[in-house]
């Protein structure tokens, strides 16, 4: 459930979209300037670093947590930069021309999120979580499910954004990543330095799974009533 959830949500908060329109989304602003696409980069390739420095002092679920914190705000952002979205006679996006104030940051925001925590840490959690007996199979099928997600969320942003426009499709990314975070919270425990039996207990503790088992433990094991006849 927990890799199958990286899988979808790193795509679903938007941040592919982010990455592959970043252009349109600059241009419908009225803001093209290949140094803002250069700061994307850059902010990518020094989060990166970071993690990678950083991420056994700093621990797995703080960043994961911290990462889809920034993602939620940064889609927010984007968002709103749109909210006052105007189409004139020709169907061309009108907006203020203060409007890439909020958008730039956001698309830096996200990125940097991203990079903090779906990015390495989607493929690191769950090649901790699963022993090493089928460890390649959920490698292989979170691989599977992620291009999935993928192909969904980046061929759907032109005509949502169509639709509902840029404001609503970006404000939906934002909340996406947002329920993410309540998930990450009730349910992923930091697997960092732990084998497979300290993960469980973890797991155990938390409120999701805590809540699973006493649902099995009703389905497994119903009540059976007992009748006088019986103690007799």
């Amino acid at each position: 459930s927990i890799s199958v959830f990286m899988a979808v949500a790193q795509q679903c908060s938007g941040q592919a979209v982010v990455l592959s329109y970043a252009p349109l989304i600059f241009s419908s602003l009225n803001h093209l300037d290949m140094s803002a696409t250069l700061w994307i980069g850059v902010v990518k390739l020094l989060m990166t670093v970071l993690v990678i420095w950083k991420i056994e002092q700093i621990g797995r679920r703080f960043l994961l947590m911290a990462g889809m914190t920034v993602i939620a705000i940064g889609q927010l952002m984007i968002g709103l930069s749109f909210r006052s979205t105007q189409y004139d006679g020709e169907g061309e996006v009108q907006v203020a021309s203060s409007a890439m104030r909020w958008a730039f940051p956001g698309v830096l925001l996200v990125v940097a999120g991203y990079s903090a925590s779906f990015g390495p840490l989607t493929w690191l959690l769950t090649s901790e979580l699963f022993p090493t007996t089928v460890r390649g199979k959920a490698l292989g099928a979170n691989t599977v499910i992620t291009y999935l997600s993928a192909s969904l969320v980046t061929s759907t942003f032109l005509s949502m954004h169509k639709r509902v426009g840029f404001c609503a499709v970006f404000v939906m990314y934002g909340l996406v990543a947002a329920f993410g975070l309540v998930f990450v919270y009730l349910g992923i425990p930091d697997t960092g330095g732990k084998n497979a039996m300290e993960i469980e207990d973890e797991m155990r503790k938390m409120w999701c799974w805590r809540r699973q088992k006493q649902l099995d433990v009703e389905l497994v094991e119903p009540s059976v009533p007992v009748y006088e006849g019986e103690l007799a």
